[in-house]
């Protein structure tokens, strides 16, 4: 069984990483590469969000907007991989996302492969970091690329 844990500090600017995003109700991040640029989806067993503090920020909802969740039976086992679980704080459950690209498909020259999960939170908050935590299955899917940042109101 393989995991995979990341931490990722947003606010280290004087080491040239770029500054916090300001403070929000909603993050976004947009996954644009796997460890394996052929793997058919995206997958992550947990994402946890930082205040500045370092005190974990509490997350209301988990999203995937334009995403291709598993097509599954009620009560099977694929149920949990809708985004909320990958802020459910349980590693043995993770989200996947076949992609608002074309994970599993021929993409059309241009057009990448792409993957968003967004994150409601239940207060107004700053991210001074956040930590991945990679499923223990398929490590192709992990991503390795992506871009972070608030979603205006």
């Amino acid at each position: 069984m393989r995991r995979a844990l990341l931490l990722l500090a947003v606010a280290a600017v004087d080491a040239g990483m770029p500054p916090s995003p300001p403070m929000s109700t909603s993050f976004k991040f947009v996954f644009t590469a796997t460890r394996d640029p052929e793997a058919d989806a995206v997958q992550l067993a947990e994402v946890v969000l930082y205040d500045t503090n370092d005190s974990p920020i509490e997350i209301l909802t988990a999203s995937n907007p334009g995403g291709s969740p598993p097509v599954c039976p009620v009560f099977s086992v694929c149920q949990s991989e809708m985004p909320d679980m990958a802020v459910d704080g349980n590693i043995d459950t993770h989200w996947t996302d076949y992609g608002e690209g074309c994970y599993g498909r021929a993409c059309p020259e241009g057009v990448p492969h792409t993957s968003s999960l967004v994150l409601s939170l239940v207060n107004n908050s700053q991210v001074g970091s956040y930590k991945f935590v990679t499923a223990n299955d398929r490590p192709h899917r992990d991503p390795v690329a992506w871009t972070f940042g608030r979603l205006l109101p």
